[in-house]
């Protein structure tokens, strides 16, 4: 979701740019993720915008998510935890097993 968003949000400030300002846009044909240092000021601006918009919604369409797991949660049956490790009670079963086929 978050590289579909960046990829958007690029495309839609580089057609903002002048063409004066669009030196050096062709590092950002490859594909991978550019070096914000190396790049112009414009374009520099432009890919953090990007990724600044592009987290924020991420985070915006997780939170739903989130919610229904909080109340998710809230609903879960409160069971108290056993002092026991699984071996003891295994143990357990099986003397309470020969004792009833005694």
């Amino acid at each position: 979701m978050l590289a579909n968003l960046v990829v958007e949000y690029i495309k839609d400030g580089l057609s903002k740019l002048s063409p004066a300002n669009l030196v050096g846009a062709d590092s950002l044909a490859g594909g991978t993720i550019p070096k914000i240092a190396e790049l112009p000021e414009p374009i520099r601006i432009v890919v953090e915008s990007a990724y600044g918009h592009g987290i924020g919604n991420v985070f915006l369409a997780a939170s739903p998510v989130a919610l229904v797991a909080i109340l998710a949660i809230m609903f879960l049956p409160n069971i108290p935890l056993s002092n026991k490790s699984n071996a003891e009670k295994i143990a357990e079963l099986r003397a309470e097993q020969e004792q009833l086929e005694q």
